[in-house]
């Protein structure tokens, strides 16, 4: 990628996180069209896995019914972008799908990541995404919870490996999304400076 795609990048990954900040919601104006069209640049050079997952991914999007099956496909498609070394976008894109399905993550976060890795289909980018996520989490943790948080933690744990189900975000009163593009924008800002 050139330097002035790096630097359309930088922007665009500045003015999602700002948003994010300011109004905790992105438009699909602001995510779409730069996932769609990673996703046809990288289908017509030979990354034809990316586009098929895409496809899985936007059918068990519109149909509940079809998420199973779409799943096995998009397993399908990681296994085919295996030898193509687009395993590490696959993964993550299945990785937010389902994040975004059991409503971990909001849409515009999931689009955001996936335009990222489908740009770049680098493990190294998607440590980057995941240890900046954790930060910031803990960031909000912490500031939630105080002295508290390493028992709240303990008993997320705790209900994890009991495989006790999350609270609805009905049932949870203090249920609150916080703004996740910074965090994403901060690994994409590191990532190109890195490399």
């Amino acid at each position: 990628m050139s330097r002035a795609g790096h630097l359309l990048l930088l922007v665009w990954l500045a003015y999602v996180a700002i948003i994010d900040m300011r109004h905790r919601e992105i438009t699909n104006w602001a995510t779409v069209p730069p996932l769609l069209a990673v996703t046809i640049w990288r289908s017509l050079t030979g990354g034809y896995p990316i586009g098929l997952a895409m496809a899985f991914i936007l059918i068990a999007a519109q149909w509940s019914w079809a998420i199973a099956p779409a799943l096995c496909g998009l397993g399908f498609c990681l296994w085919i972008a295996t030898p193509m070394a687009l395993d590490v976008t696959i993964g993550v894109w299945i990785l937010c799908f389902l994040l975004w399905h059991f409503d971990v993550i909001g849409g515009a976060d999931a689009k955001v990541v996936m335009t990222l890795t489908a740009v770049f289909p680098d493990e190294r980018l998607a440590w980057l995404l995941l240890m900046s996520w954790f930060g910031v989490s803990m960031f909000y943790l912490v500031r939630k919870y105080g002295r508290k948080t390493p028992r709240i933690l303990l008993t997320a744990g705790w209900n994890l490996l009991r495989l006790r189900p999350l609270p609805s975000s009905e049932a949870s009163v203090s249920y609150s999304r916080h703004p996740a593009l910074p965090a994403v924008a901060l690994a994409g800002l590191v990532y190109l400076v890195v490399n």
